[in-house]
């Protein structure tokens, strides 16, 4: 029978994407040790299917890295808990929907629909100012509060946007295979809600809005002067926008508010929301590195910057840079050699370079709920085409 949705199945993806941390309770932590105990109970036992090998044989290498480091500096524990995290994560997940034999296009719909209850708290948020007490007491936010940003269910507003990005896509890659058609109501949500969060999603936005477009107008689903009424009026919003956030295009900005009243207005209302300090020196202190960390395997320490890349050459190195960047680059590889099978497999491959866009923002790579999404997705698929293959072979 195809279900519509499984409500069991959505507070298993709500729990590992959107639960937070509260003091010392990692809540995601404990759901998935719930989730471990439930799986074994179905099952019985405790699998790992042989293409998460690889990467759980690099995570494992991070964890060494760490103990090398522990031996030589006064290293971060919190390091080495992300890494057990992910192990956990890998097993939980991949026997969770082994025990739950549901199909991928229903997981598809039970992460689109708890994505969209996170896009509707940005959206009530903002539009019912009151609401953000109740939401952020869920999201644990407690920095400064925007008028025009969000942070929804989550406590930062760049991985509230980045789900948002990531749903949108993966919306419109199930709305395309399953019901011929490209936006539905849960993209029109996302769309609106992704604004709400980031410049750097705004941005994200508007070229993937472009690539949608052009992928429309190709596939003769839309006019080509339907498309240039679409596509210019985003480009020029974009550019309005870029050239009003960002300090490098300081001299257009100052002759545009010199011209144009409305200009003025508009940038009032961006500067309550969005920093606006130097991208030279902002550039120059985020990817600064001390002097006394050890640039091959890192100090096993917490950077007090914000890229990703950072981070792990403080955490470990050039050598732990590169554990990473093989993780990702194997599970693009696994799933772009099979992207004719299945739209997921290609969707996981957009993700993939989205997470890797995003680490020289944060921390994006093995960060809690993004890596839990991905391993999911990737579950999923791969256990459908195994238990397809079964069928064929069993009726053969």
């Amino acid at each position: 029978m195809n279900k519509k949705y499984d409500i069991e199945l959505l507070i298993f993806f709500f729990s590992i994407i959107f639960l937070p941390k509260i003091g010392l309770f990692d809540l995601k932590l404990i759901a998935l040790l719930f989730y471990l105990i439930i799986s074994f109970w179905r099952n019985k036992k405790i699998v790992i299917e042989k293409y998460y090998i690889f990467p759980c044989v690099i995570l494992f290498c991070l964890v060494l890295l760490f103990f090398v480091n522990s031996f030589m500096n006064e290293t971060d524990y919190l390091i080495l808990l992300r890494y057990f995290r992910c192990i956990l994560s890998i097993v939980v997940i991949n026997n969770y929907l082994v025990s739950k034999r549901i199909k991928v296009d229903l997981c598809v719909k039970s992460i689109s629909f708890v994505i969209l209850l996170h896009a509707l708290s940005i959206i009530f948020s903002i539009i019912i100012p009151a609401s953000r007490t109740y939401i952020e007491l869920f999201s644990q936010y407690n920095k400064k509060i925007l008028p025009l940003r969000s942070t929804g269910l989550l406590s930062g507003y760049d991985f509230a946007g980045f789900f948002l990005s990531a749903a949108l896509i993966l919306r419109i890659m199930y709305n395309v295979k399953e019901k011929n058609k490209v936006f539905d109501l849960y993209c029109y949500i996302f769309i609106i809600s992704i604004p709400l969060t980031s410049r750097l999603n705004a941005l994200l936005l508007i070229f993937e809005i472009v690539i949608i477009i052009l992928y429309m107008l190709k596939t003769k689903r839309i006019s080509s002067t339907m498309s240039l009424l679409i596509i210019i009026p985003i480009i020029l919003i974009g550019s309005i926008f870029s050239i009003l956030t960002i300090e490098a295009f300081e001299p257009i900005k100052h002759n545009l508010i010199q011209k144009y009243h409305w200009v003025s207005v508009l940038d009032s209302n961006i500067n309550m929301t969005y920093s606006d300090s130097n991208i030279i020196d902002a550039f120059e202190s985020h990817y600064a590195i001390d002097k006394s960390v050890n640039r091959i395997i890192g100090n096993g320490i917490t950077a007090n910057r914000d890229p990703g890349v950072i981070k792990t050459i403080y955490e470990g190195g050039a050598v732990a840079l590169i554990l990473k960047f093989l993780f990702y680059l194997y599970l693009f590889y696994f799933s772009f050699k099979h992207r004719k099978k299945h739209y997921v497999f290609g969707f996981v491959c957009f993700y993939i370079i989205l997470i890797t866009i995003f680490e020289f923002k944060l921390l994006f790579y093995f960060a809690t709920g993004g890596f839990e999404l991905l391993i999911a997705l990737l579950s999923a698929i791969y256990l459908q085409e195994v238990a397809y293959k079964s069928n064929i072979s069993e009726s053969s």
